[in-house]
């Protein structure tokens, strides 16, 4: 009987084990399924924000000042939740966040992002 007793915690950590590995996988998984072919980089005041995935919008929303939220927000909100639970797709979600960020003259071209748009042995920090 004590035997039995020794190795059923180890039985446990097996189960929870693989509880969290699949876990991980099923999170993976939906994080690979939300992410955009391509990213589209917002301009804010002092750097430039990359948006690769629906979470990136939906916390790019959570943030948008209350007393500019309208239509265009309420619409790209309800947009990202049908996304997530798959009743609308997710490259149309990208083509009107685009045009939000468009709209809102925060859109920034691969020009507006030092790193991308120098060379690659022109990266001194700075401007140096």
């Amino acid at each position: 009987m004590e035997k039995s007793r020794e190795f059923q915690p180890l039985a446990e950590k097996n189960t929870f084990s693989k509880f969290w590995a699949s876990a991980f996988q099923v999170k993976e998984e939906a994080m690979t399924r939300d992410m955009f072919d391509r990213p589209l980089f917002v301009k804010k005041k002092h750097f430039i924000q990359e948006i690769g995935c629906l979470d990136d919008i939906f916390d790019f929303l959570e943030e948008w000042p209350e007393e500019k939220r309208g239509v265009a927000h309420d619409t790209m909100l309800r947009a990202c939740r049908d996304a997530a639970v798959g009743k609308f797709p997710l490259d149309a979600v990208r083509d009107n966040f685009e045009r939000f960020l468009r709209k809102n003259d925060m859109l920034a071209s691969i020009e507006d992002i030092p790193f991308l748009s120098q060379g690659a042995n022109d990266r001194n920090i700075g401007g140096a």
